[in-house]
């Protein structure tokens, strides 16, 4: 008799049906499709799929027992679609289900747009110091920051859960409330700094909108607009013709340059293709070398006679090229550095130089680093020059314009950029002077063959056909902040860039002439700045006139004397204003390793701070090379639109301020505590200033010089008598005017 279709539906049912032990191999664990069926899965609406297991078990366990006995063809059915009364969206919205929070809720989302909304208008217009340094001891931010446990949410579990609410309440109180102000107009000491409003809201659009540029199929628009961006800071740069960009904006085997996440990585994938394109595959010849890239550097090395390859720059080049040298097996040694001029430019001559001595030696030169705007000085090197040997010798020319590139924008300053133009690759960052957000930098390439020598394929993704950017990038996923930057060149354009850069320089050289001929005679310039970045440092009191009117250098310890001044007024400054009395005394008794320790010094008092209210700004600290000594200064960044010229000068008047009661201190900490380790002391008075000058110090159990010479004050037998009744104050005392030589 023939098998109804009942019958043999029934049949492959009993056969589904199988138990579910350890042995079994069934893949799903033993549950069908209708056991949860898509219109309402269980892990919609529960805190897990455990739970809702369990909950369903009895139910589906029912099923399978029927199923067994034989049931109906009924049973067999797929179920009857849900009405449309189930929402299923408001099932995801359970306050139980993880799924809240990937669902849109106009509610949920407005409430929290309007707790950060307070929270930023808070941190960018409420008055506040910088928070610089730490604004707590390093105990207290280790303890709110020491759970090293992914927490529980479920409640089912018996904890309360965390909601978004207390989560940013939480972030508010540990993190934004002392967060460094970067925008503030008093924070002119590194290249953070305010931006502009608009990027925000399209922040937050990034983050909802969550492309993927590694990719056309997952960044199907973004991928031109990264594309054009790219594009338009090229022209800038390199003014090709309107054809070229026709020709070349979106061609798949070509690229103009990349977007990475910063300077450093563009660096690094600018010598990475410098690299490449100087150890080529040779398929001319028999041997048939596969390339640096496809055999190694060694075999590369091998094939074409090198003894070895560098990477060769101003000793002021920025530390991404230490990074590059290690990456790309040069090592650290691979790394040639050129001294700089007074200006802090790389001297071309010694370039020269080098290079006929490193092409002697059959050493391989990858590549020649020009500077724009150095990290520390923001000198430009001689670009012009540079690349013309660079030409000569055949050489890759790669230019770092991370801080100095937009000088291009600007009519009044462009000029300090010529021959960028031919820099072989040139690195950009958005995050720089072109205020975009953390995060964005780029590579340009003057011919847009240059990245076919580091283009890697895949199969899935970045195939050798297609749009995909990530063929010719070092990273893989990236957000697509190229919309960041389209913005700000859209929407600041061109004049308003020009006027940005154009007014950061020129305060920047209105400060150094104002602390150049400060009436107090209190800082010492050390270069003329180029771009918005200036060098100075603080001088004692004693010094001025030698160092101002003198033509004698100072000597090696009032030069010491001179350094730890320096760093004292720079972490006091940093400190004064905010909150937390003990950081402020930390921060003004700290010196970098560079600063002289003893073992017989007592700890110096730090004098009274500032009122509270009173924030006093920020300025950093670098540490170069001037007239022959390695020497700490004051390392001023003027970028931030929002500073004024009031700003600038009230930041002077506290560095002058601090610096007085700084200088003070030091003359007492060391001068007093070598006294007490039973030294030999001499000293002279600055009467005119009623401070103390500083003293020379011949130790018997060390050979450290303290302070500067002076005339000694010859001591005789009658004078033994005053001396055995000097009083010496204790530390943090005051010595009295003319102590201790008014006795």
């Amino acid at each position: 008799m023939p098998l109804l279709a009942s019958d043999l539906l029934r049949k492959a049912a009993l056969a589904a049906a199988r138990p579910l032990t350890p042995e079994t191999d069934d893949t799903d664990e033993g549950y069908d499709d209708d056991d949860f069926p898509e219109q309402f899965p269980f892990w919609y609406n529960a805190p897990s799929g455990v739970q809702k297991m369990s909950d369903e078990k009895g139910g589906i366990d029912a099923k399978r027992q029927k199923r067994r006995k034989g049931g109906s063809i009924d049973d067999l059915r797929p179920p009857t679609p849900p009405s449309p009364k189930l929402n299923r969206r408001a099932s995801y919205l359970d306050h139980d289900s993880v799924l809240q929070y990937f669902v849109a809720s106009g509610d949920e989302e407005t409430k929290l747009d309007r707790y950060l909304t307070g929270i930023i208008d808070a941190f960018l217009t409420e008055p506040s110091p910088v928070y610089a340094t730490q604004p707590d001891t390093p105990e207290s931010l280790k303890a709110k920051f020491n759970n090293a446990q992914v927490p529980l949410r479920r409640k089912s579990v018996g904890k309360s859960g965390t909601s978004a609410e207390d989560y940013l309440k939480a972030v508010k109180a540990n993190v934004v409330d002392r967060a460094t102000r970067v925008s503030s107009p008093k924070m002119i000491g590194h290249m953070t700094t305010a931006l502009p409003y608009f990027h925000r809201p399209l922040a937050r659009l990034l983050a909802a909108l969550n492309q993927n540029v590694v990719k056309l199929e997952t960044a199907s628009t973004m991928t031109y607009l990264e594309r054009e961006t790219v594009a338009m800071l090229h022209r800038e740069f390199y003014k090709e013709c309107p054809a070229f960009y026709q020709k070349y904006i979106h061609s798949p085997e070509h690229s103009l340059g990349v977007f990475c996440s910063g300077g450093t990585i563009a660096n690094i994938t600018a010598m990475w293709a410098a690299r490449n394109r100087a150890l080529p595959a040779d398929n001319e010849t028999d041997a048939g070398f596969r390339g640096v890239d496809k055999e190694g550097l060694y075999k590369a090395l091998s094939y074409y006679g090198y003894k070895g390859a560098v990477i060769v720059g101003s000793r002021l080049m920025h530390y991404s090229f230490k990074k590059a040298a290690d990456l790309l097996g040069l090592g650290d040694d691979g790394l040639i550095t050129i001294d700089a001029d007074d200006q802090f430019r790389m001297r071309v001559d010694e370039l020269e130089t080098r290079l006929a001595e490193l092409k002697a030696a059959n050493i391989l030169v990858v590549a020649v680093v020009g500077i724009a705007g150095t990290t520390e000085t923001g000198s430009i090197d001689p670009l012009e020059r540079i690349a013309s040997v660079c030409a000569s010798n055949k050489i890759h020319f790669h230019v770092d314009a991370a801080w100095g590139g937009p000088l291009i924008f600007s009519t009044e300053h462009c000029r300090k950029l010529s021959g960028i133009q031919y820099a072989d690759t040139i690195t950009i960052d958005g995050h720089k002077q072109l205020y975009t957000p953390m995060g964005l930098g780029l590579v340009l390439y003057k011919a847009p063959t240059t990245a076919q020598a580091i283009r890697k394929t895949a199969n899935y993704i970045i195939r050798h056909d297609s749009l995909d950017l990530g063929k010719f990038t070092l990273e893989g996923s990236r957000p697509a902040t190229s919309l960041h930057l389209h913005a700000s060149l859209n929407l600041l354009g061109r004049d308003g860039l020009e006027c940005l850069v154009t007014r950061s320089a020129t305060l920047a050289r209105q400060m150094s002439v104002r602390v150049g001929t400060h009436p107090t005679g209190a800082f010492q310039a050390l270069h003329t700045p180029e771009t918005n970045i200036f060098l100075c440092r603080y001088i004692p009191t004693s010094l001025r006139e030698k160092v101002h009117e003198g033509d004698e250098p100072l000597t090696d310890t009032e030069d010491e004397f001179v350094a730890e001044c320096t760093r004292r007024v720079q972490t006091t400054l940093a400190a004064v204003g905010t909150p937390s009395a003990a950081g402020l005394e930390a921060a003004a008794r700290s010196s970098d390793d560079t600063s002289p320790t003893d073992p017989h010094l007592e700890p110096h008092t730090t004098s009274l701070p500032l009122p509270a209210q009173e924030f006093t700004g920020f300025v950093s600290r670098t540490r170069v090379r001037f007239q022959n000594r390695d020497v700490d200064a004051f390392r001023i960044v003027i970028a931030n639109p929002l500073t004024s010229w009031d700003d600038v000068e009230d930041v002077v008047r506290h560095m002058v301020i601090i610096g007085e009661r700084v200088e003070k201190d030091v003359w007492r900490e060391r001068f007093m505590g070598v006294l007490g380790a039973a030294d030999e002391v001499t000293a002279a008075v600055d009467g005119a200033g009623g401070v103390p000058a500083p003293v020379q110090v011949v130790r018997k159990r060390s050979s450290m010089t303290i302070l500067p010479d002076r005339p000694k004050v010859e001591r005789n037998s009658g004078e033994d008598e005053r001396w055995k009744t000097l009083k010496v104050p204790d530390v943090g005392e005051k010595p009295w005017v003319g102590w201790p030589y008014d006795i």
